[in-house]
């Protein structure tokens, strides 16, 4: 699924701004069901991913009134959940405003600092301070 720049569905392959794919996606009348599949640990999980494919859904599907989540981490036998409703869109972007922002102003300014995250030891800029081997 993918969203334009204003949050409407668009098709996937053109004009998109955000995309993604669903593992499992069930929709059964007013409500979507969506599963994750994660084979790394749950240590981090972030439920960021699961709100963005909630947005899409919604504005993908119309109909679609309430969305139960999860990511399922597969090799720890482990399940995270969560839910939304179509009225909490707008809470739903909330999430995403200072990433969003902070992305922004260095696409604007061409500065890109740096950002911690669990995720430095998988990323290839060994220029970074927070740059570190993987183990």
């Amino acid at each position: 699924m993918a969203l334009d720049k204003d949050g409407e569905a668009c098709e996937y392959d053109k004009g998109y701004w955000v995309r993604g794919i669903v593992d499992l996606m069930i929709l059964d009348g007013d409500t979507a069901f969506i599963i994750d599949y994660k084979t790394g640990s749950n240590k981090y999980a972030d439920p960021k991913q699961l709100k963005l494919m909630a947005l899409m859904i919604f504005a993908h599907f119309p109909q679609v009134q309430k969305i139960k989540a999860g990511l399922l981490f597969v090799a720890y036998n482990s399940f995270m959940d969560e839910s939304y409703e179509r009225k909490d869109i707008e809470n739903l972007w909330s999430h995403f405003h200072p990433d969003l922002t902070r992305l922004n102003t260095s696409y604007e300014t061409n500065v890109w600092n740096p950002n911690p995250t669990p995720l430095c030891g998988w990323c290839p800029v060994k220029t970074c301070d927070f740059y570190k081997e993987r183990r």
